[in-house]
């Protein structure tokens, strides 16, 4: 896997986003930490940052990403039909 910056992934997951489907039984979690992902804040300068919190919130977020950045354009499914939605059942 190629080696990309944080934003980079950020950016590949929101171009992939509208390909992926989630199980509503077993993805709640990381549905859950996909919607509640956010920058980290800076209570002394008021300001938000580059980078996101650390929680885990974004360790779910980095599973997707990663998911993200391993996925290739053309896939297919086991009968080698061309496939563009990401199923993450496959992953999670």
């Amino acid at each position: 896997m190629q080696k990309i910056g944080l934003m980079e992934g950020i950016e590949k997951v929101r171009s992939l986003f509208k390909r992926f489907r989630f199980n509503e039984g077993t993805t709640t979690l990381l549905v859950n930490g996909l919607h509640n992902y956010r920058r980290a804040f800076n209570k002394k300068l008021g300001v938000e940052m580059d980078q996101p919190l650390h929680d885990d919130n974004s360790h779910r977020a980095d599973t997707v990403r990663m998911v993200a950045l391993d996925y290739t354009e053309r896939s297919f499914n086991i009968y080698g039909e061309e496939n563009t939605d990401i199923n993450t059942q496959s992953f999670f």
